[in-house]
């Protein structure tokens, strides 16, 4: 008999989404743009989430806003089209019945490129 190592799959999270707040923002230069406010909450269902990553599209041109410092990773500020962020230094975990609320502010080129402010294809993954 052969043993065999199974990698055991991440525990699921689910990400829901809500705007906060949006605003022209006039300065500096370089992050001229309309900004949108965006909590997204992470929810594990039976196990701790340690680990975890956050993506979804947003229209060209379009980034995480540069004045802000996250406590999170910034892996892709949207630039090309994709935001993505993610915390995987364990600082901040989600934990079974106790959500975790992150804040992500996005500068669009203008409040006609936001539309509506809806994130496309959300979706947040347990890390390994």
């Amino acid at each position: 008999m052969t043993e065999q190592s199974v990698d055991a799959a991440p525990p699921p999270v689910d990400a829901d989404v809500r705007i906060v707040g949006s605003w022209q923002q006039t300065h500096p230069p370089e992050a001229v743009g309309w900004v949108i406010s965006y909590i997204i909450t992470l929810a594990a269902q039976d196990e701790r989430v340690t680990k975890w990553g956050i993506g979804f599209q947003v229209p060209l041109g379009t980034r995480t806003n540069p004045t802000e410092s996250p406590w999170y990773v910034v892996d892709n500020d949207g630039a090309g089209g994709v935001v993505v962020i993610s915390c995987t230094d364990g600082s901040h975990t989600v934990e079974p019945g106790t959500p975790l609320p992150v804040g992500v502010q996005l500068l669009y080129l203008s409040q006609a490129d936001a539309g509506d402010g809806g994130l496309a294809n959300l979706y947040a993954i347990a890390q390994p």
